[in-house]
């Protein structure tokens, strides 16, 4: 069997969890090698070899692993690199005043900022960049590399209780089409969340959520289920 390997952030843990349930034979063969939660990639956290094409993963809140050709095909079976990390939009949902400053199409009270496209752009680019200069450095070491995205925000998040729902899925919907947009002018691929899983209104629907009532962002076994064999479908269409 062909090896595949799932490395990134903690939206892995959907994966791995459905994994474990040992329910689906197609998915037992998927390796994990998780590097950490997702805050950190808004930091310098990888350091890249052209000589021995190889990039390593240095921050110290994160396992600092070793992604090269060389070490992933050691027993020459080796067929993909898969990173959920590039399309995790959770930290700007939570963390920007999207209650204050709305999208200027959004505004319609008084006390509304609003803000206009490329600024927007500049928010999303400032989240994602690092993250996607990782995924870029892995490609031109060789490795056959393509992309997860993490799901879309659920009904249930505490921040909106303050910030309106269709602003939210508005900025959800931007940083999606830039991150992606990105790796495809670099030819790298994205595995997209499975539509039975999105809502009319662009969000998570819930029966995908994670069982933690205090998990805000996370899915679950059966969102995991879903994803892992789009992975696999995809590494099919490959051969």
């Amino acid at each position: 069997m062909s090896r595949i390997v799932l490395t990134g952030d903690s939206h892995l843990g959907a994966l791995k969890h459905t994994q474990d349930l040992k329910q689906d034979s197609r998915i037992a063969g998927l390796e994990f090698q998780p590097i950490g939660n997702g805050f950190v990639s808004l930091l310098d956290f990888f350091t890249a070899n052209s000589v021995e094409k190889s990039v390593k993963v240095t921050h110290s809140k994160w396992n600092n692993l070793i992604f090269s050709e060389k070490e992933l095909n050691k027993d020459e079976d080796f067929q993909l690199l898969a990173v959920s990390l590039p399309i995790n939009s959770s930290r700007i949902l939570r963390d920007v005043s999207w209650q204050r400053h709305v999208p200027w199409k959004f505004k319609k009270r008084r006390r509304e900022i609003p803000i206009f496209d490329g600024l927007i752009e500049t928010i999303i680019e400032q989240d994602c960049s690092k993250s996607i200069a990782f995924i870029k450095a892995i490609a031109l070491t060789g490795i056959k590399v393509f992309a997860i995205e993490g799901p879309r925000f659920f009904e249930h998040a505490p921040y909106l209780k303050r910030k309106r729902i269709e602003v939210c899925a508005d900025i959800e919907q931007r940083y999606r089409s830039y991150a992606s947009q990105k790796l495809a002018d670099v030819g790298i691929g994205v595995i997209e969340q499975p539509t039975q899983t999105i809502t009319k209104i662009g969000t998570t629907h819930h029966d995908y959520r994670h069982p933690d009532p205090r998990d805000e962002h996370h899915g679950n076994a059966l969102y995991g289920h879903l994803v892992c064999n789009a992975i696999v479908d995809y590494a099919d269409c490959l051969k």
